[in-house]
């Protein structure tokens, strides 16, 4: 069920007007109005539509069924890379839950029955975790390939220096990437 939630007072507010003036405008009194506001009572069904148009919103945003123009969606820009550069913990927050290592061992070798080193290469590789967990547990030989902004691959380049695997990182937004070799395996765990 959907609940009502009147935004009377923040109209009011926005527009800078007392409870009195909107109670003289409706042909109600200001206690009216206050009760509105505190959801003590509903307004008359038959003032919503002079309600809404006094503040020139529609009855469903009068009403809080929809959200106000300035209430709309504001993108954070989430789905741009950049955004994420210096907020590794909130990216990897829950990380540490995606992989079992018991289970990457069992789909190595029981699901996709990998007994011969292949190249893996992983679209938005953040600092690389994925790939270092994969290339302890692949056939010896096996190479790595992370394709993310400079500063995870600068990251992911530091993380792989504690390791003897061989690893290389492409610096790309992904949209004007050209990859000149071919994988046996491409992954994204974004």
């Amino acid at each position: 069920m959907t609940t009502i939630k009147l935004k009377i007072a923040e109209l009011r507010k926005n527009r800078g007007i007392a409870q009195q003036d909107l109670a003289d405008v409706l042909g109600v009194s200001f206690q009216s109005v206050s009760k509105w506001e505190t959801g003590v009572t509903m307004p008359d069904i038959t003032l919503l539509p002079s309600i809404a148009e006094y503040f020139n919103v529609s009855v469903d945003e009068l009403l809080g069924l929809k959200p106000l123009l300035q209430q709309v969606y504001m993108p954070r820009d989430t789905d741009n890379r950049d955004s994420w550069n210096d907020k590794i913990d909130k990216l990897y927050k829950n990380r540490k839950y995606f992989w079992n290592d018991d289970y990457l061992k069992f789909l190595i070798e029981n699901v996709w029955n990998i007994t011969s080193p292949i190249d893996v290469i992983e679209y938005r590789c953040g600092e690389g975790q994925l790939g270092i967990k994969l290339l302890e547990l692949l056939p010896e030989g096996s190479t790595y390939t992370g394709v993310d902004n400079e500063y995870f691959t600068n990251k992911a380049k530091l993380n792989f220096n504690n390791t003897n695997f061989k690893a290389k990182f492409i610096v790309s937004d992904l949209y004007s990437l050209e990859i000149d070799s071919r994988y046996d395996m491409a992954i994204c765990q974004a």
